[in-house]
């Protein structure tokens, strides 16, 4: 993004002395809003924005001057000067409009607006801001979104001025004046005033005592919606007059308001504005066929909607909007839209829906209400949204007034998404930004997923990654963790053909490496990964595995496991696994937060192939050893050390693997003569039973230590092998502190 460095000011000059009680001849000072079509009459899909329109207000009849440029040393406002006389109109108004256009991409323009002070010689001059919309072409883009900015007046009565607008305006201008990109627009989401009256939007959002929200208007353009409060008064005469947007309109076949709405590109974004000003409030059939051929024809890869009333609301399910909720959020899931903005209630409210994000922001100066639960994040506090594009990820910053400190923070909700999180049609995505909440990725067949190092992505309770057959997902010094610490997440899903070999076509593959300075780590989760399709049974029940998406591929170097129900678990699979574990650490600590106990790290499966080389799985709780190392039932599996000097045949020496106090190391049974496990260069430390073996025919454990301390007659053990025949057990070291005893069983 181009990088402006110029401070922006409002600058408000008097040309002659004037008496100290002269009065402003501004009864509305300037203001901006952008249009996108090319006469009041188009209504086809116009999604460039064209023109930049400037209006303001006068106490009486004058005419003004209006003067602009883009040379800033000094400001000489060299590209136009012209006349301007008031809107024609009835009622008599004094209103004015300059519309500038063909704007240079992403420049700062200058200007100013003389007009004179009735009565006398004199003039006021306002002198102002605002950057052009940039290229089409543009991916970086900052912008801000506030709603519900309107008074507490009752029946059109004062006092008219919002409780807090003009100190919200003060924080967006100090973002502005640090973050010069960011002189973009502003969204409104509604409820600007009490109610649609010319005292209303005269002594409530234009409030000219309200400085710093004058200055705001006069550098920022405001695109906004309908709210329900514009519907009271005169029902939306006075709000489209003041700010006559590029609407589509269309008549409701059941309530008398005409609904409103339209669209606009800015840079990387598309933004929606549809009419849906209170939660009862039902879109009707012309508004959804201009939204989805809207959405149709936008090739914009961010895509925003905004209107009033949410669907999603924290004052109850009474008060959700059960339109928005069917109709409008399919609409989203379709058409990949990211975020959806509403006002109405007085609190700050963040919802996830299936990939798309629901924001409240009802907190623009109006009295705040107290949020009931749901959602990601609810809270009442006066705010507003800093919106940043850096090409594939949105960052969204809720800057919000502390009223205990006196002071505004950032710390409540900051949050990164992706573009999309369907990882389809062929495609190879890198993520190398944080994404802050997820709930489902799904990465298709064919697509790969590669997630950088140092980046972590945070999953909402239950969210999780499903790897469809022929995809790949790649962890490259990557943290995949929950977002809250009470709620684990629900992990990643490798799905593979039970019928068909270890192929990337056939089969979901998961490569885990470190990077040069990271560790992957998962974390937090019910399974972290696991190599099967969980198909969905409705509570209490759980969800159950479907055995014909078996197969898929788990590769994992230098990998943590930290904190699972379940780290691993692979599921009946009839051919010969590529999988393996090298390198890998599988912890469990005090700070394990999940509802269930966990039982096993790592679980395999009626299946053969899987290997666990130099792997450590380790239990630091401060508990008695408990906890099963590796559950294999049925499988083939080969647990190692690593070999650092000579051939794993010929080696001259080991780093050994470690099962550290556990209640079994190692579980493994078998029924039939081809099943068995080998373990060889591994230590089992504390463990209460080392290695459990049963029903196997030529299992090998050579070269291991079991070194444990357990009392006598404890039923502990370093190896038992029950019924096992032509087993191979030699090299193994026993080590007791105080005395050896049930150390091997036979």
């Amino acid at each position: 993004m181009k990088k402006i460095i110029i401070v922006i000011s409002l600058i408000i000059t008097i040309p002659l002395i004037l008496k100290a009680q002269t009065e402003s001849p501004f009864r509305k000072k300037p203001y901006l809003l952008f249009q996108n079509k090319l006469d009041n009459t188009e209504t086809i899909y116009t999604p460039e924005i064209r023109d930049i329109v400037i209006m303001w207000q006068l106490n009486s009849v004058e005419t003004c001057t209006i003067e602009w440029g883009i040379e800033d040393d000094p400001v000489i406002y060299e590209l136009g000067s012209e006349s301007v006389d008031p809107i024609q109109e009835s009622d008599i108004q004094y209103r004015f409009s300059f519309l500038i256009n063909n704007l240079i991409p992403e420049e700062k323009y200058y200007y100013k607006v003389i007009a004179p002070i009735d009565n006398t010689e004199e003039f006021e001059v306002i002198e102002s801001s605002f950057i052009s919309p940039p290229l089409e072409t543009s991916t970086d883009l900052t912008f801000y979104a506030y709603g519900d900015t309107r008074g507490n007046g009752v029946n059109g009565t004062p006092p008219y001025e919002s409780l807090f607008h003009d100190e919200v305006c003060q924080q967006i201008n100090v973002e502005i004046n640090s973050d010069l990109t960011s002189q973009t627009f502003l969204l409104h989401a509604g409820d600007w005033n009490k109610l649609d009256s010319e005292d209303e939007w005269k002594l409530c959002y234009f409030n000219a005592d309200d400085i710093n929200a004058v200055e705001m208007l006069t550098k920022l353009p405001v695109m906004g919606t309908y709210g329900n409060h514009e519907t009271y008064g005169e029902a939306g005469v006075i709000y489209e007059k003041y700010w006559p947007y590029s609407y589509t309109y269309y008549d409701h076949p059941i309530w008398d308001p005409v609904e409103a709405f339209y669209s606009f590109d800015y840079g990387p974004v598309h933004v929606c504005c549809l009419y849906i000003m209170d939660d009862f409030w039902e879109p009707s059939q012309g508004q959804i066929n201009w939204l989805n051929a809207d959405l149709t024809i936008t090739d914009k890869k961010w895509k925003i909607i905004f209107f009033h009333a949410p669907g999603y609301s924290n004052s109850g399910e009474e008060d959700n909007n059960e339109h928005v909720q069917n109709i409008i959020q399919p609409m989203c899931e379709q058409y990949n839209v990211q975020l959806v903005i509403a006002g109405h209630y007085h609190y700050y409210a963040h919802w996830l829906v299936n990939g798309v994000h629901h924001l409240t922001l009802g907190g623009g100066g109006a009295p705040l209400y107290i949020p009931g639960s749901g959602g990601l994040k609810a809270e009442s506090f006066h705010h507003f949204a800093k919106i940043n594009i850096e090409d594939d990820f949105m960052d969204i910053i809720i800057n919000h007034y502390d009223d205990g400190l006196s002071t505004w923070k950032n710390d409540f909700d900051t949050f990164t998404l992706p573009t999309s999180l369907q990882i389809c049609d062929n495609t190879h995505v890198t993520w190398d930004e944080n994404v802050t909440y997820a709930d489902e990725i799904r990465i298709c067949s064919g697509s790969t997923l590669t997630i950088s190092e140092g980046v972590t992505v945070g999953f909402v309770e239950n969210g999780k990654i499903i790897l469809e057959r022929g995809g790949k997902l790649e962890l490259d010094g990557c943290t995949l963790t929950s977002v809250n610490d009470n709620e684990l997440w629900a992990g990643i899903e490798v799905w593979g053909t039970s019928t068909a070999g270890q192929n990337p076509i056939d089969q979901g593959w998961v490569e885990i490496e470190s990077g040069a300075l990271n560790q992957s780590t998962i974390k937090n989760a019910i399974c972290a990964i696991r190599a099967v399709k969980m198909e969905y049974v409705p509570p209490p029940e759980d969800n159950l595995p479907n055995y014909s998406f078996t197969g898929g591929i788990i590769q994992a170097s230098d990998a943590q496991f930290i904190n699972n129900q379940t780290a691993i678990q692979f599921y009946s699979y009839p051919h010969i696994s590529v999988s393996y574990f090298n390198n890998c650490v599988f912890k469990l600590d005090d700070s394990y937060f999940g509802y269930e106990e966990p039982v096993n790290y790592m679980v395999v499966e009626n299946m053969t192939g899987v290997d666990v080389t130099f792997c450590n799985f380790l239990n630091e709780k401060t508990s008695e050893p408990e906890y099963t190392g590796i559950l294999s039932e049925k499988s083939t599996i080969f647990i190692e050390g690593d070999c650092v000097s000579g051939t794993p045949s010929d080696c001259d020496e080991w780093d050994n693997g470690e099962f550290i106090n556990l209640e079994y190391g190692v579980y493994a049974t078998a029924a039939t003569t081809t099943r068995k496990v080998d373990i060889r260069h591994t230590d089992f430390i504390n463990n209460y039973r080392g290695v459990y073996l049963s029903g196997m025919t030529s299992p090998r454990v050579t070269s291991n230590l079991f070194q444990f301390d357990l009392d006598v007659g404890s039923n502990g053990y370093g190896l038992y092998l029950d019924e096992c025949t032509d087993y191979w057990v030699e090299d193994n070291e026993f080590q007791k502190i105080l005395q050896l005893l049930n150390h091997l069983t036979l």
